[in-house]
């Protein structure tokens, strides 16, 4: 981390700077010297008062924050953290709390899924709703995978919830991620498997964009890609590597967000003005805080296409456990028998119309042509 900070600051109409900062108070930017960035950590905070300066501060951060990138690079800045809180306060009325429109939190040079390991492989995953995903993933993939020991890729596998079970199913794993600190808890829970599942495993440390190169060129029966398409800017190069690493007859698996679904969750939380905008949105920010994109089946479908990975069928993943979640509803993940007939149901509803179209998140298997 650098010795010094460099901070621009906008909220409202008032006009924050740092040393080498210059800004504008209407989302124009002064592009930032590289010099001022050396081996510094720098961030910016966009915040506006008005829902008419929503617009305006999110071009200004988006402006500021490639800005900045360039920048960064050129001066070979060993991090740059970048976060927005755009929202809206109603004038004269201070005891109504503002409304947050859009929080944004970006790392150069840094490892932003370091700082959500524990939440993510640690919290999400020992909820009911982690266990419904593991499970009802699991009965999925085991409808289309051929007999262990067949190689799996794993890409962007994380601590290896959906993964290590199928390495103790008798398959031979490997699980790609470019975070350090996923892969350390991929380690660790790695470690209370049998010696024999662990031989099983093989964790590499690599981008899902290349995958290919990562694993020299190898081709497995089947390659998984779960929650991590939609935080891709666009979805092509990544579902390019992995229909390129599938062999012939191998299977792709790919769970993304749902893009005919994204009103749920705010509606859900009785967030009715972002719910009615979210009808016509792909993007937004996920449960973890991390910015997103969705997709459609039929998208999605005709991109693996074009890949020549042949789609077989979708399913949904959960819907029940998420909608009492988002409603507030408790669920005990010690209640076992409450659990497993939790994901009986949900295991149901994801094979089925219309339950499976409503889940938030979609499971698209594919398989590649034989030649």
């Amino acid at each position: 981390m650098g010795s010094r900070s460099w901070q621009g600051l906008e909220r409202g109409t008032g006009l924050g700077r740092g040393d080498g900062a210059a800004w504008s108070a209407h989302g124009h930017v002064r592009p930032c010297p590289a010099g001022d960035l050396t081996g510094v950590e720098a961030t910016i905070d966009v915040a506006s008062w008005h829902a008419s300066d929503r617009e305006a501060a999110t071009t200004f951060f988006r402006t500021s924050t490639r800005d900045l990138h360039e920048a960064g690079h050129r001066a070979g800045a060993t991090q740059i953290t970048l976060a927005s809180i755009i929202g809206i306060a109603v004038p004269f009325r201070p005891s109504v709390q503002p409304q947050r429109f859009h929080w944004y939190l970006g790392v150069v040079g840094d490892d932003i899924w370091g700082r959500l390991a524990d939440q993510f492989a640690d919290d999400a995953y020992a909820s009911v709703k982690g266990y419904v995903r593991t499970y009802v993933m699991h009965q999925q993939l085991l409808e289309h995978l051929p007999p262990p020991p067949a190689p799996v890729l794993d890409v962007g596998g994380g601590a290896g919830h959906q993964s290590f079970p199928l390495a103790q199913a008798g398959y031979d794993v490997t699980l790609l991620d470019p975070s350090s600190a996923m892969l350390d808890k991929a380690r660790q829970r790695l470690q209370r498997l049998p010696a024999e599942v662990q031989r099983r495993v093989t964790l590499l440390p690599a981008d899902g964009e290349n995958a290919d190169d990562a694993v020299n060129g190898q081709r497995f029966a089947a390659v998984l890609c779960h929650g991590v398409l939609g935080y891709q800017e666009q979805p092509g190069p990544l579902v390019n590597q992995l229909c390129r690493c599938a062999a012939a007859g191998g299977v792709v698996s790919i769970m993304t967000g749902n893009a005919k679904t994204t009103a749920v969750r705010p509606a859900l939380e009785r967030r009715w003005a972002d719910a009615l905008a979210a009808f016509d949105a792909r993007t937004g920010i996920g449960v973890l805080g991390v910015p997103s994109r969705a997709d459609t089946v039929e998208e999605l479908s005709e991109l693996i296409r074009s890949r020549g990975v042949e789609p077989l069928c979708w399913y949904g993943v959960w819907l029940f456990v998420d909608w009492l979640e988002f409603s507030g509803a408790e669920l005990d993940p010690s209640d076992a028998q409450q659990v497993a007939a939790t994901a009986a149901v949900e295991l149901e509803a994801s094979r089925r119309d219309p339950y499976r179209q409503l889940s938030r998140v979609f499971h698209l298997v594919g398989r590649r042509g034989s030649s």
